[in-house]
């Protein structure tokens, strides 16, 4: 496999309908992100994966070398979809695969105009999804660079940042 092949430092796991399956389920970046997404890994390996049944590949990084990981896996596939999600977080798609492409699928399906819609995020993954809805918030806990890009932000993710944009918009009341 091309990431242990280029011997990153990162955990990898791939995503396949409901399943998790990762490398090494005793790896301490695992553990660590099942505490945070209540999800359970299945230890497993390529070889009793079918292909076409994997939706995304996630990479837990060295935060010291998620840049270098990153770049060297989008000079390498070309046609898939390599976005960071946080500091130490890669995930890896099919390309035109994007929380976009999913909001753009979804609004067509139960005929909701794009400008009807709203949409929060904090970090690179969802960058395409919040410049293409109506009202995309950046909580402020996101990367400063990102902030640069997206124009609507609200509080981060710790003080209740959807709530007060929700205000702002006049969507909820106090």
């Amino acid at each position: 496999m091309f990431i242990e092949e280029n011997n990153f430092d990162l955990a990898w796991g791939i995503y396949s309908f409901d399943q998790w399956i990762v490398k090494d389920k005793s790896d301490k970046r695992i553990i660590r992100e099942e505490n945070i997404v209540k999800v359970q890994a299945i230890q497993g390996n390529l070889d009793t994966i079918d292909k076409d049944e994997v939706h995304k590949i996630l990479c837990i990084c060295n935060p010291n070398q998620i840049l270098q990981i990153e770049q060297k896996l989008k000079e390498t596939f070309l046609d898939c979809s390599i976005v960071k999600s946080s500091d130490i977080l890669l995930e890896i798609m099919a390309d035109g695969i994007s929380k976009a492409t999913a909001v753009k699928r979804l609004c067509k399906q139960w005929d909701i105009a794009l400008d009807d819609t709203i949409a929060f995020g904090d970090n690179y993954n969802d960058a395409k999804m919040l410049k293409m809805v109506h009202y995309g918030y950046l909580m402020d806990n996101a990367p400063e660079k990102l902030k640069e890009e997206i124009s609507l932000h609200t509080l981060d993710n710790d003080h209740d940042g959807i709530y007060d944009a929700l205000l702002k918009q006049n969507i909820i009341l106090k």
